[in-house]
C-alpha cells in the first residue's frame, strides 16, 4: 500500500517537474507553444520586379515604334520657324502681292521609266515666269519623314535642261518656257504635299499644294 502511494507520488512529482521545465516524458517541449513561422517575402519581390520589367518593355517598345514610324515626322526646324513665324506671314503676303501662280503635277519623265515633278510658273498677267531658281520639297502624307528636296530645271531652251532628252519624250515636254521639272521617286500612293519656292532676282514666291497619286498611276 505504501509502495503504491510512493509510486503515485513519484509520478506526480515527474508530472509537476515536466510542466515546470517545459519537457515531457518523451523529451519534447510542452507547455509554451512555439512561435509561428514567418512567411517569406520573396514572391512579392519577384512580382514587383516582374511588373517593373513589363513596364520597361512596354515603354521601350512604344519608343521604338514611335521613332521607326515613317508615317509621322517632326517639322524640320519647327522651333526656329515658330520664333520667326512673322517672317512666314510676311512671305505669304509678299507672294500674294507678287501674283505668281504655280501649277504642279506629276508626269512621266523623259524615257518613260520614272516620274518627275513639273511646275508651271506664271505671273499675274498669265505670262510664263522664266529664268527662275525653283526648288521644291515633296513628301507623301503616309511617309512624312521621307522628304525629297528637289532642284527643278527650266525646260525652255537655255534653261539648263537636256533638250534632247525631253525631245525624246515628246514635243509637249521640250521647250516649255516657265515650266520646271525634276525627277521624283514615287514611293507611296495617296496625297502628297508639295512646297515650292521660286526666286528671280529680288522676287521670291512660295506656294504649297497637294497632289494625289492613285493606286494605279497608269
Amino acid at each position: 500500500m505504501n509502495t503504491s502511494i510512493h509510486l503515485n507520488g513519484d509520478a506526480r512529482e515527474r508530472a509537476a517537474t515536466g510542466v515546470a521545465t517545459g519537457a515531457s516524458d518523451h523529451g519534447a517541449p510542452v507547455g509554451r507553444p512555439s512561435a509561428p513561422r514567418r512567411a517569406s517575402g520573396r514572391p512579392w519581390i519577384a512580382m514587383i520586379l516582374g511588373l517593373l520589367s513589363l513596364n520597361a518593355t512596354i515603354v521601350g517598345t512604344t519608343v521604338y515604334l514611335a521613332l521607326s514610324d515613317s508615317t509621322s515626322a517632326i517639322e524640320p526646324d519647327y522651333y526656329a520657324r515658330a520664333l520667326h513665324y512673322d517672317d512666314v506671314i510676311q512671305q505669304r503676303a509678299a507672294s500674294a502681292k507678287l501674283g505668281w501662280k504655280a501649277d504642279a503635277s506629276f508626269r512621266v519623265a523623259p524615257g518613260g521609266r520614272s516620274m518627275e515633278l513639273a511646275v508651271t510658273l506664271k505671273d499675274r498677267e498669265g505670262r510664263p515666269v522664266e529664268h527662275a531658281d525653283v526648288r521644291a520639297v515633296a513628301f507623301a502624307s503616309v511617309r512624312a519623314s521621307e522628304r525629297q528636296s528637289l532642284a527643278l530645271r527650266e525646260l525652255a531652251p537655255g534653261g539648263g535642261s537636256t533638250e534632247a532628252a525631253h525631245a525624246a519624250a515628246g514635243a509637249n515636254q521640250a521647250g516649255e518656257p516657265g515650266v520646271y521639272a525634276a525627277p521624283l521617286r514615287i514611293g507611296a500612293t495617296g496625297a502628297w504635299r508639295i512646297t515650292i519656292t521660286a526666286q528671280r532676282m529680288s522676287e521670291t514666291f512660295v506656294s504649297q499644294t497637294d497632289l494625289f497619286v492613285p493606286a494605279d498611276p497608269s
